[in-house]
C-alpha cells in the first residue's frame, strides 16, 4: 500500500492561491515515481473509473470504448511479460506504431515497465522504419495489418529485414495476435523493480526539429543574454 498522500486538488481564485501551489514539490502530489507505479495506485483507488475513453467515428461524442483503471493496469503488465519473454534476454526495445487505440498505450506503458519504449508515426514510410527498428535494436513491434500492408509487407518481411527483432504482434481488432499475447499472459507479474531515473524512452519521430527548434531557443536565450550584458 502507498505510504505518499493523496494527490492534491486545490482552487485557484487569487495570486495568493498561485504563489500557494507554487511552493508544492511536485513530487509530492504524485502517487509513484513512474508511470507503473501512479498507474498501479490508481487502479487501487479507483479500480472501475474511467482511464480511457476511445472516441470513433461517426459519432465521436459516444465513446467507442471505455477502459478502467483495472483494465489499463492489467494490459500494461501483461505487455510488459508479453515484451520481456519476448526479448528472452535481450535488453526488451519495443517498437509502437498504432493508430490512437488504447492498446497503443498498453504496448508503450509496459515496454517502458520492463525496457525502452520506441513510439513511431504511424504514417512512417518503410525504408524509415526498418531504419529506426535497426538503430534501435528493437524486440519487437506492434503495429497492425493495414500499416504494414499499405507499406506492401507483412510481419514475416519485416522480421527478415530487422536481424534483433523476434516477434511483430498486431493489432487487428478479432485476429489481433497482440490481444491474443495478452491474454496468454494475463496475470502474469513481471519481477523488476521499477526506476524512475533508467531510460525508458526513444522518441526518433521529429527529433531533428526539436533539436532546431532548442538550439534556436538556446541561441535567442544567449543573445538576449549578451544584449542585457552590453547594455
Amino acid at each position: 500500500m502507498s505510504t505518499r498522500a493523496p494527490l492534491v486538488r486545490r482552487r485557484v481564485r487569487s495570486r495568493e492561491d498561485i504563489l500557494g501551489v507554487e511552493q508544492q514539490r511536485y513530487q509530492h502530489l504524485l502517487p509513484g515515481s513512474t508511470i507503473h507505479a501512479c498507474l498501479a495506485e490508481s487502479a487501487r483507488r479507483h479500480p472501475d473509473k474511467s482511464a480511457i475513453l476511445h472516441l470513433d467515428g461517426p459519432d465521436f461524442m459516444a465513446p467507442s470504448r471505455d477502459v478502467t483503471y483495472r483494465e489499463l493496469l492489467n494490459g500494461v503488465e501483461a505487455s510488459a511479460s508479453v515484451f520481456l519473454e519476448r526479448a528472452a534476454g535481450a535488453p526488451s526495445v519495443v517498437a509502437v506504431m498504432v493508430p490512437m487505440v488504447p492498446e497503443g498505450l498498453f504496448a508503450t506503458w509496459g515496454a517502458q515497465r520492463v525496457g525502452t519504449a520506441v513510439p513511431l508515426n504511424p504514417f512512417l514510410e518503410l525504408a524509415s522504419l526498418v531504419n529506426v527498428l535497426n538503430l534501435t535494436s528493437a524486440t519487437v513491434l506492434v503495429t497492425t495489418g493495414e500499416i504494414l500492408r499499405e507499406r506492401g509487407v507483412d510481419a514475416a518481411a519485416v522480421l527478415a529485414r530487422v536481424a534483433t527483432l523476434r516477434d511483430v504482434l498486431l493489432v487487428d481488432g478479432d485476429t489481433s495476435t497482440f490481444t491474443a499475447a495478452l491474454t496468454e499472459h494475463r496475470g502474469r507479474s513481471v519481477e523488476i523493480e521499477d526506476d524512475p531515473h533508467r531510460d525508458a524512452i526513444v522518441m526518433p519521430t521529429g527529433e531533428p526539429r526539436e533539436r532546431r527548434s532548442w538550439c534556436a531557443c538556446r541561441s535567442a536565450a544567449n543573445s538576449s543574454l549578451r544584449g542585457t550584458s552590453e547594455r
